[in-house]
């Protein structure tokens, strides 16, 4: 199955005498884009060490809006990094593993 996502880009204004005004995208500056790759590794590495973090508390530890951090979500998903086992939670792929085998051993105990 295909998924195709809509995203605005820009704005065109278009009129009877034809195309107006094209307004393309902001650019992120160099400053933007080095921060949000250091953020980026932050949470990585915080997840990696923890396994499960709530959205909330990403925001909070990292002192993002919640916009960024959906940005950033939307990066380590798009990477198949993390799972949202449910509202609010997002685990690593690793934690979810470990958590995995750590049960089928708990299982195999009783």
């Amino acid at each position: 199955m295909v998924v195709v996502e809509k995203k605005t880009l820009g704005k065109a204004t278009i009129t009877s005498t034809g195309a107006g005004t094209v307004t393309p995208p902001a650019t992120p500056s160099t400053e933007d884009i080095a921060s949000f790759v250091a953020e980026h590794k932050k949470i990585k590495a915080h997840l990696d060490k923890g396994g499960c973090m709530t959205i909330d508390n990403i925001a909070t530890m990292f002192k993002l809006t919640p916009e960024r951090v959906n940005d950033h979500m939307t990066v380590f998903e798009i990477d198949k990094y993390l799972v949202k086992p449910t509202t609010g939670v997002v685990c690593s792929f690793d934690a979810v593993n470990r958590m995995v085998k750590a049960l089928e051993q708990m299982r195999r105990l009783y």
